[in-house]
């Protein structure tokens, strides 16, 4: 797993996959995972008597577990329900937490914040022993020395980061008398030397994460810039900050460093990952990928994407439900509560203060939508099943168009229509088979067998031709019809398709049925011309929808 800005980047599309001297990772990171009383009241469940979190990530935890690995700062205690669980000021929730946020996706939790003394020095050993029993992995705060002394540096897909993690504040609790080591407390200076105890170490990279910054300011304080700009003339390499509970800037920053001048980012803060606050700005936060590369000549970030969330509180029988929701063009809004039109407004409003007040794409901090990869869950499900593959150079071309002889691959693979050499094709435009293994035209003549492709005439296929959105969905429809029947069910006369039905005899009533069946979820039909040529980021989705479809 890994650290989230965007997208995520795995490795890519490509035909023929070539040994690379580059590797590359992602890292994510999201926001306070601050849980007010009202949001661990909402979980519990009286009949088994414990908290259940997970239906509140339920929606946003494929886009945690894409990345290669993910933080996530911890604004609470799991000190135990001996001390009381309580919300603000003083915060401790169930430990469940913990075990929920590791299936949901994180790998790393963050400790040091100003309510890592909440409940004193119990509270932080307690909450310790709580997080090793769900094998996530912390920084922050410390019930030794030799834990303090200890950097935590992971080998994050052949690169090996370490973590450095610091707070300005503990609310003015003191740290236990005669235990320094509790909470690493921001020093400048200390930052520094353990940077470079963390590069003798081994590190490619290193990653301070620092609690700063002052509450409920959009914009970043100017002393922020300024240490954030020693730091790295320090050798930090990457900054993620969290503390004001509401997004501010990512900036990347010119900086001289013997006699050169690096780029390095700087995520000033997050924002709320989950709370109960519902002002404006302090509703939402993103999750940020941060885009590594390592080669022979070093290892950095390459590029900064961020996915906007918002927190839905909606009620159920009078009392508050909470759902984390992702944000952005191309991902429906979809919840199991009930999305009024206000909660749908709120979305569409976070999307476009966030989308304008986090980056600049000439620094190349770019917003989900724009990363080239507005269906990354859909294209990493179908890389992951052998459906689709990466270019050579790293790309998924989530907005490339997919021919005609591409997407006859990938709905023989998704649907299972069985391929092998035997299957000739007879259009004479398509590449005939080499002396061994499955080509382009196995799997368009076992296509065509099937009745789920048809020709462009008598002899011809056009196999290079990009397939139209409404030619894929008549395919996925038939190869449905003809392998898994009864899988579809036929809309009632009153149900009103998207696309309207009459912009083909043929494909419309189709599409009218896929829409219906949830084939087409999470595409903008809306914005799309059913004769547009389909892109493998929509053909993806399309996919990644009949795989759950079948149930597999």
């Amino acid at each position: 797993m890994a650290f989230l800005v965007c997208a995520v980047a795995p490795a890519a599309y490509a035909e023929t996959k070539e040994a690379q001297a580059t590797t590359r990772v992602t890292l994510a990171a999201i926001g306070d995972l601050l849980i007010h009383e009202s949001v661990y009241q909402s979980v519990y469940n009286s009949s088994t008597g414990k908290y259940e979190f997970a239906p509140i990530f339920k929606f946003i935890a494929p886009y945690l577990k894409n990345a290669d690995y993910t933080i996530a700062n911890l604004e609470t205690r799991f000190a135990g329900p001996e001390v009381g669980y309580s919300g603000y000021p003083q915060f401790n929730c169930p430990a469940s937490l913990g075990t929920t946020m590791r299936e949901a996706g994180v790998d790393l939790l963050a400790t040091a914040n100003n309510h890592s003394m909440d409940k004193g020095w119990a509270g932080i050993v307690n909450t310790l022993d709580n997080i090793d029993r769900t094998t996530l992995a912390h920084i922050g705060t410390n019930r030794t020395q030799e834990e303090r002394d200890r950097i935590f540096i992971k080998d994050v897909g052949g690169v090996k980061i370490a973590f450095l993690n610091y707070t300005e504040s503990t609310n003015g609790i003191p740290l236990p008398a005669g235990r320094p080591y509790a909470v690493n407390m921001m020093d400048e200076s200390r930052i520094v030397s353990e940077t470079k105890a963390a590069r003798r170490q081994g590190a490619d990279l290193v990653v301070a994460v620092l609690h700063w910054g002052r509450e409920y300011e959009r914009t970043q304080a100017p002393y922020q810039r300024n240490l954030a700009t020693r730091l790295f003339q320090g050798g930090v390499d990457a900054i993620i900050g969290s503390h004001p509970h509401v997004v501010q800037q990512i900036e990347r920053l010119s900086v001289p460093v013997g006699g050169a001048t690096l780029n390095r980012y700087v995520v000033y803060s997050l924002g709320n990952f989950v709370s109960n606050q519902r002002d404006r700005y302090r509703d939402s936060g993103i999750i940020v990928y941060l885009d590594i590369e390592k080669t022979s000549s070093g290892t950095s970030v390459t590029g900064v994407r961020y996915l906007p969330v918002w927190v839905q509180k909606s009620y159920a029988s009078g009392a508050p439900r909470f759902r984390v929701l992702p944000v952005a063009p191309g991902i429906g809004k979809s919840s199991d509560l009930t999305l009024s039109a206000e909660d749908k407004s709120r979305m569409d409003q976070v999307w476009s203060e966030l989308s304008s007040h986090v980056g600049n794409a000439g620094q190349n901090v770019v917003p989900y939508s724009d990363s080239g990869a507005s269906y990354q869950v859909a294209l990493d499900n179908l890389v992951a099943r052998g459906i689709m593959q990466g270019f050579a150079d790293g790309r998924l071309g989530a907005g490339e168009a997919v021919s005609r002889q591409q997407f006859a691959k990938m709905i023989c693979l998704t649907v299972g229509i069985p391929v092998s050499e035997s299957n000739v094709c007879t259009f004479s435009d398509v590449t005939k088979s080499g002396p061994s293994g499955l080509y382009p035209d196995n799997y368009v003549a076992a296509a065509t067998a099937a009745g789920v492709i048809k020709g462009t005439g008598t002899k011809t296929f056009s196999p290079h031709v990009s397939i139209a959105r409404g030619q894929v969905v008549t395919m996925v429809v038939r190869a449905l019809d003809r392998l898994s029947p009864g899988a579809l069910s036929a809309p009632g006369t009153g149900y009103q398709a998207t696309w309207p039905t009459g912009f083909s005899s043929e494909h419309g009533p189709n599409a009218r049925r896929a829409e219906f069946n949830g084939l087409l979820k999470g595409l903008p039909l809306s914005q799309l011309d059913p004769w547009g040529a389909m892109t493998r980021g929509e053909v993806a989705q399309v996919l990644h929808n009949v795989l759950a479809k079948l149930g597999r």
